[in-house]
């Protein structure tokens, strides 16, 4: 797991991962053992994580609308965040029906 700024850093500039590529080619041939594979390719990708294991989807202010933290499933769902954004701006408040304060945004206290 990512946790520093400098972790993060090290993961987008090294270029082969080979403990990750050994665990997720195991992985592969575990879930798929009559494939034969012919090459691979390992890149790299950080998923925001939020305090609430939700999006963060909301105002932060009148005219500046956030929808970020995707918790490692956000990609499924991209086009009703999408959707539930573009609502919400037109409309200048939450405007969908599921319940806003489930996608409240969490303020990290210092």
């Amino acid at each position: 797991a990512v946790v520093s700024t400098q972790s993060t850093g090290d993961w987008y500039c090294k270029s082969d991962h080979p403990e990750a590529r050994k665990h997720l080619s195991q992985k592969f041939s575990e879930i798929f053992p009559s494939v034969n594979v012919l090459s691979q390719q390992l890149d790299h990708c950080v998923m925001a994580m939020t305090a609430t294991g939700r999006q963060y989807i909301g105002f932060v202010q009148e005219d500046v609308f956030l929808a970020c933290g995707g918790n490692g499933k956000t990609a499924k769902m991209a086009l009703e965040i999408g959707y539930i954004c573009a609502k919400s701006i037109v409309a200048g408040k939450w405007d969908y029906d599921l319940n806003e304060a489930d996608f409240r945004i969490v303020y990290r206290k210092d």
